[in-house]
């Protein structure tokens, strides 16, 4: 037993510790993974953003770049820091390697890189001049699996990230400057222009988008991929889908964040196929042509239902087309003081618009609520006729289509053509019944205006407070309400008398009449040319859909943006634009996956480092130099066996390896107070004595 007088002789050094090494093999793959795991959720998980709309957090691009950057320092890093681990534990028995062969595999850090990876797989396949084959040490594999898992690692974060154009926020508030119309302007137009402009939109066919940015905003939490238009940018209002709860808002060039005023509004359309799925027409009553008084409805669960309107309108042969005949009945629901009569008049735009002139002017509005909102109904008769006398005279042959769909059968002969023709009963008994077939659409619409706040991330808003428009200064100013009568405002705006099937027919994708013309020669040899127009096919329900659809939607474009040509620009001091630049988006990669990877790697390496790294050792990695002292320090025996094997000839010899011991240890006797260090069979080196 050596005693204190002994450690403190001449000539002796105690084995040293590595702190240095040691604090960076530990701290350093958390502090990578951590880097990591905070660009996922910083820059690829929680910008909640997908196409067409990109968003991200400043400082993308140095981000980006410097991930790249560790990836090579983390790499050395993790060499680094597991080659000091690596000296400490061949010291300790447990992690005996056997021999001098396997102990080479150490000498190259093959456990570290491909080149490594290799090199073990082909040593462990030699069997030349006797050798057994036989596998590397476990050692080995321990600090091989940290290795393999963050060389997978870094190239498969590559594939997580990519650098794109998208929007951030500012780096300063800067007030947004939006166009479209505010709570001061909202007011500024007249009842009849607006209607004859959302006709005229709702006539063209076109699609119908919102300016600017092009954002509609849901509410908070709400699933936007169900609902394929809210998903493009710029958003274009559905032809074939119904709107859920949508708010929108002026519209800068950029996405916007903050507190804005708008229009929160939503509304739907269904086909009808049973007359008893109707709420108004159902009734039954005997509707005149043009107005007809307002008739209560008086339903006890629903007291917000005043008052319904119903309405009728015929086109017959020669107006618009040669072997078509129509007829149109709405029926809609009006808040309780709203006065049918003078629906058109200046008297009664207090009644229909989002103000209230005075106490007792207008009762509250429908809005929202689910269990307020306003009911539209439309069915549409038609006669088609695929045999013209006319057509057949001038020798025209046309291809009829004579299905349709959804059609209500408890509506058929409802309204016969033969009443349009006549002008007396008598005269309608002597003609041929020409029963109508019926087709109908029940639509839904409510609006509130207010301010909300915008999250320009998520596209969604919160916090809606409603705050209805001033009073205009005109006394014909007034920008109508957003509900049931939308259709009912266009369809009967102007003179609509002229072509009102033709207008259902465009707006909702259906082929309009076919117009052509034909030459005939007259008994005098004169040629005369004779023009004609005909329907080749019944107006369907899922057109008529489309084109209620498409009222509603002109409409709401009309309100908010006048059309899309809205020249009116404004500064919203409570809101501020996003500017554009580079940004992270997800990759191919899910991030989970390398997230993955890096942690175990942590973990690993840091536990090494942990248990084995603060414990003395011989040297602070097993270097060249280290092997060389290890060789010199052998036997007289086993130096003369190594020297037996070839060192001319490229091959791994091991041999003579095979037979020396592998362990680092002392090779002086325990009785001996000063130690040397050199390879030993399994007697583990006091880490108090003193070494030479």
């Amino acid at each position: 037993m050596e005693n204190q007088s002994e450690y403190s002789q001449a000539g002796g050094n105690r084995l040293p510790r590595f702190y240095l090494r040691t604090l960076v093999g530990i701290l350093g793959p958390f502090i990578i993974c951590a880097y990591y795991i905070t660009i996922w959720r910083l820059y690829l998980t929680p910008n909640g953003s997908k196409d067409p709309m990109l968003y991200g957090p400043r400082g993308a691009k140095w981000v980006f770049y410097s991930w790249f950057v560790i990836g090579v320092i983390g790499l050395a890093l993790g060499v680094y820091s597991l080659s000091g681990v690596e000296a400490g534990m061949l010291m300790e028995p447990a992690w005996n390697v056997g021999d001098a062969s396997r102990l080479m595999l150490h000498a190259d850090k093959t456990w570290s890189g491909p080149g490594g990876w290799l090199k073990a797989i082909k040593w462990s396949g030699y069997t030349g001049n006797g050798s057994q084959r036989k596998s590397p040490p476990g050692l080995w594999f321990v600090l091989a699996l940290p290795s393999i898992l963050v060389f997978i690692a870094w190239p498969l974060s590559g594939l997580t990230m990519e650098m794109t154009e998208g929007y951030r926020r500012a780096y300063a508030f800067v007030p947004a400057t939006l166009k479209g119309h505010s709570y001061e302007t909202f007011n500024e137009r007249g009842g009849f222009e607006f209607y004859r402009r959302s006709q005229l939109s709702w006539k063209s066919g076109q699609d119908i988008k919102v300016p600017g940015a092009g954002i509609v905003y849901t509410p908070k939490g709400f699933d936007r991929k169900d609902f394929a238009f809210l998903n493009k940018l710029p958003t274009t209002f559905p032809r074939d889908q119904g709107v859920p709860t949508i708010f929108i808002t002026a519209q800068a060039e950029r996405p916007i964040e903050g507190r804005s005023w708008g229009i929160l509004l939503e509304y739907n359309c269904k086909i009808i196929e049973q007359v008893s799925d109707f709420q108004i027409l159902r009734l039954n009553r005997s509707a005149q042509f043009h107005y007809t008084p307002s008739v209560g409805r008086g339903d006890g669960d629903n007291p917000y239902r005043g008052q319904v309107h119903m309405d009728r309108r015929n086109q017959t042969s020669g107006k618009w087309s040669a072997n078509m005949n129509a007829v149109i009945v709405t029926g809609v629901e009006l808040w309780p003081d709203f006065d049918i009569q003078t629906w058109q008049s200046t008297s009664n735009f207090t009644r229909q618009c989002y103000f209230k002139e005075h106490s007792n002017s207008t009762a509250d509005y429908p809005g929202l609520d689910p269990h307020r909102h306003e009911v539209f109904e439309i069915a549409v008769w038609q006669e088609l006729q695929a045999k013209s006398d006319f057509l057949e005279r001038l020798g025209v042959s046309l291809n009829y289509n004579t299905s349709i769909d959804h059609n209500i059968t408890d509506f058929f002969g409802k309204y016969d053509t033969r009443q349009f023709l006549a002008s007396s009963r008598e005269e309608i008994a002597r003609l041929t019944p020409r029963p109508m077939t019926a087709i109908g659409v029940q639509c839904n619409a409510s609006s509130n205006v207010g301010s909300a706040d915008i999250d320009g991330v998520r596209s969604s808003y919160s916090n809606f407070r409603r705050t209805d428009t001033p009073v205009p200064k005109g006394w014909d100013r007034c920008a109508p309400r957003f509900g049931a009568k939308v259709p009912l405002s266009i369809i009967y705006s102007g003179d609509f008398d002229a072509d009102w099937f033709v207008s259902i027919l465009e707006s909702g994708g259906a082929p309009a009449p076919e117009y052509g013309a034909q030459n005939q020669v007259q008994k005098n040899g004169s040629n005369t040319v004779f023009y004609y127009s005909a329907q080749l096919g019944y107006l369907q329900a899922e057109h008529l859909r489309r084109s209620m659809l498409r009222v509603y939607a002109s409409f709401a474009e009309q309100l908010m943006y006048s059309g899309g040509q809205a020249h009116i620009t404004f500064t919203n001091d409570n809101a501020t634009a996003f500017e554009s630049g580079q940004i992270i988006t997800p990759g191919v990669m899910p991030a989970i996956v390398p997230v993955t990877l890096f942690c175990i790697w942590a973990l690993i390496s840091s536990s090494l480092g942990i248990v084995y790294g603060f414990r003395r050792r011989w040297t602070e990695t097993m270097d060249g130099h280290t092997m060389f002292r290890l060789g010199a320090e052998l036997s007289v025996q086993e130096r003369a066996a190594l020297l037996k094997t070839s060192n001319v000839i490229k091959k791994q010899d091991r041999v003579a390896l095979d037979e020396i011991p592998a362990l680092v240890g002392n090779t002086k006797p325990p009785g001996v107070w000063l130690g040397r260090i050199g390879l030993v069979r399994d007697v583990k080196a006091d880490k108090k004595k003193l070494y030479e």
